[in-house]
């Protein structure tokens, strides 16, 4: 199967597991990928690599969320069993979603590699050759 199609899924697979994050977390990740499936579902192509760059900053926050989050989450003493329970059960969640999020974002990146290169400034051209 080519790359392109790869693509799609894995933003629908993202939006998937992002429905079960939001027990516990306002995740803004359902709505972008299913935004981002949306937009690579179109013949035109144009609008993708602002949807790359989204993708980009959006897993730079998650990178965050999960470095706060994961150890205020880890050292809970006074919340109950089923709350601490929810809690790790969303942070492995978040975990996979990062983790398939970064293979969505080298997925993106390498289809559209021409798309980019055609719309990026000419210094930056030069540099990815």
């Amino acid at each position: 199967m080519e790359l392109e199609g790869l693509v799609p899924k894995a933003f629908l697979i993202i939006a998937g597991i992002s429905i079960l994050c939001c027990l516990a977390r306002p995740d803004f990740n359902l709505p972008l990928f299913v935004f981002a499936w949306l937009i690579w579902s179109e013949a035109d192509k144009s609008q993708r690599i602002r949807v790359f760059y989204l993708m980009i900053i959006t897993f730079i926050v998650d990178f965050i969320w999960l470095c706060y989050w994961g150890s205020v989450w880890n050292n809970e003493i006074d919340s109950g069993n089923w709350e601490s329970g929810v809690h790790h059960f969303v942070f492995a969640l978040c975990v996979i979603n990062f983790i398939i999020k970064l293979a969505a974002i080298v997925l993106a990146g390498l289809t559209e590699k021409e798309n980019f290169k055609e719309n990026l400034p000419s210094v930056f051209s030069r540099v990815l050759g």
